[in-house]
């Protein structure tokens, strides 16, 4: 039952989503096709099972794992004192079999998202900025050297300080 109510609002969605294909459909109209582009990549977001919307609590439910995040780390730690031939942590998990493997699958894809997030995130990002700051820095001090006003060195500082903080 919770996972029916789980996924009550994609369901709900989906009317909406197949109400703008017919108006796409019927008017040729491109604003309907991008209300549906968006609403279909709003419900793929929604189902990530990784982020604590829908997804998450769609997985919690249906395989009975109550508190996901705080299970994963427990079994975690378990299996990990296992394999190391170590004591058994205090706090034990009391999972069903089903529900171990179901959390190991879990765990493991999650693993492989967060990779994937971080490579896209330093590459896009990091990399990028990184390239470019040296000669953001040059261009801002030979700018501040030719006397530019102060509400556009105030600008260029501030755009400075933001990319500073994402490498950072």
């Amino acid at each position: 039952q919770r996972a029916l109510v789980d996924i009550g609002g994609v369901y709900f969605e989906s009317f909406f989503l197949l109400a703008m294909l017919a108006a796409y459909l019927y008017s040729g109209e491109a604003i309907y096709l991008f209300a549906f582009i968006f609403i279909d990549l709003s419900i793929a977001t929604t189902f990530n099972p990784f982020l604590r919307m829908d997804g998450y609590w769609l997985m919690s439910d249906v395989f009975g794992i109550v508190n996901l995040r705080k299970q994963q780390l427990i079994w975690t730690q378990e299996l990990a004192a296992r394999l190391l031939g170590k004591e058994a942590p205090l706090v034990r998990s009391d999972l069903s079999r089903r529900a171990k493997w179901a959390l190991g699958i879990y765990t493991v894809f999650g693993v492989v998202f967060l990779a994937y997030i971080l490579t896209v995130i330093y590459k896009f990002m990091v990399r990028s900025v990184l390239s470019e700051y040296p000669a953001m820095i040059m261009k801002y001090w030979n700018d501040l050297q030719a006397g530019m006003t102060l509400l556009q060195a105030g600008k260029d500082f501030l755009e400075i300080f933001w990319r500073s903080l994402m490498l950072f």
